[in-house]
């Protein structure tokens, strides 16, 4: 046996000693090669099977067959989920989605301690080539780490460091039963493009490539930990937290190398996947002379700068426009956890014992969030909304929080904070 596979062996019995593992088998020569060495290794309290149908292939039923008698006649639990024939948009990503979902519910309801996958050395170049090409952060450009920590489980990939074409050289050799994906070697995707074109020139320049992108992957896996833990503690130090508003000042920021802002800032804002491009965005608003900025990162993402800081916010966090017209004396719900109650004497927030105003002129009155142009008279004249907010250097969060009380005619009379 190839001495590679042997340290493999040897590497799953540590880790995998008295674990329940649960094995994402696709039936394809990666998988069952790995279920091969999964069931030479004692000391697993069980191996489970989780095969995903993609529908995609005519070989698909086939397969799916194949791996519930296989698991049927070796005593292995097998679980299978088929995916909808129909599906618009990006349906690897989707695909992936629903996979990794499937694995999590199998994991929680039959207690599994690690998920297992098939991912190899040609799987990791063909990822670190991806990211060059669309551009990533420092452990993007690393690759796909051995081993992930998710909240209840780990996701272990023992064939990270193995070829494909040792791979399928000990499938011969075992006689091995596997399926190939005809889908593999199509042009409709970027990885694959890359496995058919790139690779083997690359292969040719250096035929010990995998073992350079082994070492390099090691090394960036190992800088990118060293980098992690300096921006732990600038976000202990420097970053604020609060409910979902991320708030940092810019001389903070702007104090740490134009990389490790870079860095920082995909760290932070990891859960709304930009690209590098969105964030030297970012980074250029940051530096911009203009001292207040308010931009929509992307559909999810609102970036605003002032006041010597600079805050995210997701556009599902903004407050909603409000309008409400009042033609009854009464009590009234309004946003943010305020009441309004209003009687012939007078209009108060409830909690409140100062009075919004007194001998209410007339209804209907209407309670509103501000819009542009909005203007409060005063007896030496008129200032526009904006502006009287601006003197009180109140936050655009903030300022979208305001709700106006207008007269009959929608022309503000109070501001309510």
């Amino acid at each position: 046996m190839n001495t590679n596979f042997l340290n493999v062996i040897e590497e799953m019995s540590n880790i995998l000693k008295e674990k329940r593992v649960l094995l994402a088998c696709s039936t394809g020569v990666d998988s069952t090669v790995l279920l091969d060495l999964l069931l030479q290794i004692k000391g697993i309290k069980e191996v489970v099977i989780a095969h995903v149908n993609h529908q995609k292939r005519t070989e698909s039923v086939t397969e799916e067959a194949y791996i519930k008698d296989y698991c049927l006649k070796n005593n292995l639990r097998c679980f299978t989920l088929k995916l909808p024939i129909e599906q618009k948009g990006n349906f690897q990503e989707w695909a992936r989605n629903q996979r990794y979902q499937f694995f999590k519910d199998i994991i929680k309801e039959e207690n599994c301690d690690i998920l297992l996958t098939a991912h190899h050395a040609d799987d990791n170049l063909e990822t670190i080539l991806m990211r060059f090409i669309k551009g990533s952060s420092l452990k993007g450009y690393a690759g796909i780490p051995k081993i992930t920590n998710e909240d209840n489980y780990n996701i272990y990939r023992p064939l990270l460091s193995i070829s494909k074409k040792e791979i399928v050289e000990y499938a011969k050799e075992k006689n091995i039963k596997y399926f190939e994906d005809s889908s593999n070697s199509e042009d409709d995707y970027t990885r694959n493009r890359i496995r058919k074109y790139l690779v083997p020139v690359m292969l040719q320049e250096n035929p010990s490539l995998y073992n350079a992108v082994n070492n390099y992957s090691n090394t960036l896996f190992e800088s990118s930990k060293m980098l992690e833990e300096q921006i732990k503690k600038f976000i202990k130090n420097e970053v604020v937290y609060d409910n979902n508003i991320i708030t940092i000042k810019i001389e903070s920021l702007l104090n740490e190398p134009i990389f490790f802002q870079t860095e920082l800032l995909f760290s932070i804002l990891k859960k709304y996947e930009l690209s590098t491009t969105c964030i030297n965005e970012i980074i250029k608003k940051i530096n911009a002379s203009k001292t207040k900025i308010v931009s929509d990162i992307n559909n999810h993402l609102v970036f605003i700068k002032e006041y010597g800081n600079i805050i995210f916010i997701s556009k599902e966090d903004l407050p909603d426009d409000f309008f409400l017209e009042i033609k009854e004396y009464g009590t009234y719900d309004l946003p943010f956890n305020k009441t309004l109650l209003v009687d012939k004497n007078k209009c108060y927030l409830q909690g409140e014992n100062k009075a919004l105003w007194y001998n209410i002129p007339e209804l209907p009155i209407i309670v509103r969030t501000r819009k542009d142009g909005d203007t409060l008279h005063f007896s030496g004249g008129t200032k526009t909304i904006s502006n009287y907010l601006t003197d009180k250097k109140m936050s655009h969060i903030d300022r979208m929080k305001i709700l106006l009380i207008c007269d009959k005619d929608n022309q503000p009379m109070y501001i309510i904070k």
